[in-house]
């Protein structure tokens, strides 16, 4: 039965992002009318696995051309921009090997939270949300010729100069992404906050006057 066997979106990738982009520059007063409806739609698209098959589907939606003019129809579509990001980050092969681990590895998150150096070990950072010190901001991609060719640039290239800013990020952005997590939760980061509460709490105590009540003692290891 053809309707049980898993769609890569109601239209395929490549027509469900060509309805993105030709949606995208509909007249002004039809947007509204059309945001809620294209962003369900997106919701239905599931990217193709691996990043050459990605590439095949939507470069030729994305730069049907091949010059950077046309980055213009479709740039200032933030759904669609988000979309490829995560699509574009999970098709690589680093990402594809580490997430089955890191679903297994971190399945009672956040009933359990990991040790940070345990997410170090998974997602092979630094630190659990990159390198520390962070690195200095990156400059913004020099300006392309709209008539310019991008024949043989890459498609991260592209999407990162069309604003996708899928530069120095991994698995841990699209595991996060995936579950809606915005801060990812270590034992030291929940302990250092703890910590930094408690001790506000007794100068706060100390600064009235020792009437407020006795802040809970610290933990014992």
């Amino acid at each position: 039965d053809a309707r049980a066997r898993p769609m890569p979106g109601l239209l395929g990738v490549a027509s469900s992002l060509r309805l993105q982009v030709v949606a995208h520059n509909a007249p002004a007063a039809l947007r509204p009318l059309l945001a809620p409806l294209l962003a369900a739609h997106l919701r239905r698209i599931s990217p193709t696995a691996d990043a050459d098959s990605l590439e095949a589907a939507v470069r030729p939606v994305l730069l049907p051309s091949e010059q950077w003019g046309d980055l213009e129809r479709w740039r200032g579509n933030a759904r669609l921009l988000a979309w490829l990001r995560s699509a574009y980050i999970a098709s690589r092969d680093e990402t594809r090997a580490t997430l089955p681990a890191a679903d297994r590895s971190l399945q009672a998150y956040p009933g359990i939270l990991p040790h940070a150096h345990q997410i170090r070990e998974i997602f092979g950072t630094r630190q659990p949300d990159g390198a520390w010190p962070p690195p200095p901001p990156r400059e913004p991609p020099p300006p392309r010729s709209p008539k310019e060719s991008t024949a043989g640039v890459p498609l991260g290239e592209v999407l990162e100069a069309a604003g996708g800013l899928v530069a120095g990020r991994n698995a841990l952005n699209i595991w996060m992404e995936r579950r809606g997590v915005y801060e990812l939760l270590t034992t030291e980061l929940v302990g250092a906050l703890g910590g930094y509460l408690r001790g506000r709490l007794a100068r706060l105590g100390r600064g009235a006057g020792g009437g407020a009540a006795t802040p809970p003692p610290p933990d014992t290891p």
